[in-house]
């Protein structure tokens, strides 16, 4: 996520669609259009070292990198973008997913915290779901989303859905979300 000054408020983009978020204290924001603040954790100069987005029930958090590093992080995405190139190992990552989330036993350390938390609301539901879909026979590549979604079309015996997972620079699964198709 790259966060920038814009006036009298802050612009973000790259975790969420582009959002403005305006000033509630020093270290806290809020969007006039979505529920999301944002809130600054500073350092020793008072410099913000991270960042913690609410969005619904969920925290998400973010260390601040330098702007090198957020170049090269933003370079590397639009080159993978626009080449239409899969993250490393993102195809292992949702066989592995899904393999879990069958047999009712997903590894929560390998995502996120806030899927973890999700997926541990949802496990009974998602279960039946791919239970209900019948064995996994392929799973094809189809392309990079806008936001740098790998997307996949993923064939059960029953059913075949659009799937599209997001990892993190460590490999961790940060989100995943599957719509049926026709």
């Amino acid at each position: 996520m790259m966060v920038s000054r814009a006036g009298d408020h802050l612009h973000s983009e790259g975790y969420l669609q582009p959002e403005d978020v305006y000033p509630q204290t020093e270290n806290e924001f809020f969007s006039k259009r979505e529920d999301i603040q944002f809130a600054f954790r500073t350092g020793k100069s008072g410099r913000a070292v991270a960042l913690v987005l609410h969005q619904g029930n969920r925290d998400t958090s973010a260390i601040r990198i330098s702007d090198g590093e957020g170049k090269r992080l933003a370079d590397a995405l639009a080159k993978r973008i626009k080449d239409q190139t899969p993250s490393p190992n993102s195809e292992a990552v949702l066989r592995r997913s899904i393999a879990e989330i069958v047999a009712g036993t997903p590894d929560y350390t390998l995502m996120g915290q806030a899927l973890a938390d999700i997926t541990r609301t949802q496990l009974p539901q998602l279960q039946k779901t791919f239970k209900g879909w019948g064995e996994l026979k392929a799973i094809a590549f189809k392309g990079v989303g806008p936001l740098g979604a790998d997307i996949y079309n993923v064939t059960f015996e029953r059913s075949t859905v659009e799937y599209r997972i997001s990892l993190a620079v460590d490999g961790k699964l940060i989100g995943s979300g599957f719509q049926p198709l026709p």
